[in-house]
């Protein structure tokens, strides 16, 4: 899988996520609690574990960059929730 590829549909989790959280209190909150069980229950988790496959070893290494910026995302999401439950 070419990075554009992998991009396009790592960001299509991304929004596939962002939209479960925003309309269903109880992903949400799952996702605050056990997100890898929250991915699970909504059936996002084989699409992460197919990009994760996706990559060639050799392309690993220059996707590293990647895995980063999704374990931040997540983080992120993840704090932006907890804020909400405060406010």
């Amino acid at each position: 899988m070419d990075p554009n590829e992998f991009e396009q549909r790592q960001q299509e989790v991304n929004r596939q996520v962002l939209e479960r959280a925003a309309s269903d209190a109880q992903f949400r909150q799952q996702l605050i609690d056990n997100p890898e069980q929250a991915l699970q229950s909504a059936g996002l988790s084989g699409q992460i574990d197919a990009l994760q496959t996706a990559l060639a070893p050799s392309e690993v290494q220059g996707q590293a960059f990647t895995f980063l910026r999704v374990c931040l995302f997540f983080s992120s999401i993840r704090r932006c929730l907890l804020e909400g439950e405060t406010a």
